[in-house]
């Protein structure tokens, strides 16, 4: 973002920041950084990764620009499920940076996710304290616990835009680790180049989950420190039993 278009902002520059009396983060504090990264990024010759992309016109610029074939990136779970309208009532749970952002926007970022190999969906774990989401919208702090969450939240986006269990577990594997994978050129770094796949001498990192488990986002469910999430208090489809990173089980819920 843009820090001087973005820096006083707290929701998206529409018809709900105006009717809430919010101030806004305008289109443009994303694409002029986009723009400028993209010039930047032709000078030096370099792969270049954008984080929680938000617009439908940065999709536009990253698409259509003549740089592309150089060019990832991600885009935060809840802006593929969520828009402006979730920040109503003042929700600082629904408080992201970038912020929420149209209709429009939400259903362009489902389209680059769903048609493009090079784009991740990520969980943006931001876990934020009770007390710091317990103030008025403009001075509570922006960011929701995402990482428990990503694989209900995923098979839930999976669902509404009829994406098969195998696509959509890709764009939260397999997909990342092929854009860490082309980031890497230095040797000192092959044991990287294992990472997101299943292979005889590969890194052993597994996740098994059952994706008709359903349970309760509450507080007592949930072991990060943060417990806000615009999700809190319902039931999600999805659950992980065990997780193994190089062979060594780190968590089980068998």
């Amino acid at each position: 973002q843009d820090f001087y278009l973005s820096q006083n902002g707290f929701a998206h520059d529409g018809l709900i920041a105006s009717r809430l009396g919010l101030a806004a983060i305008p289109v443009a504090a994303e694409t002029i950084s986009l723009l400028t990264l993209l010039e930047l990024a032709k000078l030096t010759n370099v792969k270049l990764h954008f984080m929680r992309l938000s617009t439908a016109k940065g999709v536009e610029i990253l698409q259509q620009n003549e740089y592309k074939n150089n060019i990832t990136y991600d885009v935060n779970i809840h802006h593929l499920l969520m828009t402006e309208n979730n920040i109503n009532y003042f929700d600082t749970n629904a408080k992201f940076v970038p912020p929420l952002r149209s209709e429009n926007d939400r259903q362009s970022l489902n389209k680059a996710i769903i048609n493009n190999d090079n784009v991740a969906i990520t969980s943006d774990h931001t876990p934020i304290s009770a007390e710091n989401k317990l103030l008025p919208f403009g001075e509570a702090k922006a960011g929701a616990s995402g990482v428990e969450l990503l694989l209900p939240l995923t098979l839930l986006w999976a669902k509404q835009n009829q994406v098969s269990l195998l696509e959509a577990i890709k764009k939260i594997t397999a997909i990342p680790a092929k854009i860490i994978r082309t980031a890497v050129n230095d040797d000192s770094e092959k044991n990287l180049q294992n990472l997101g796949t299943l292979n005889i001498g590969g890194n052993a990192d597994l996740c098994l989950f059952d994706e008709n488990e359903a349970w309760q986002i509450c507080e007592k469910n949930l072991k990060s420190r943060g417990k806000n999430t615009p999700f809190f208090n319902e039931t999600l489809n999805g659950k992980v039993k065990l997780t193994i990173i190089d062979g060594r089980i780190i968590y089980s819920d068998l």
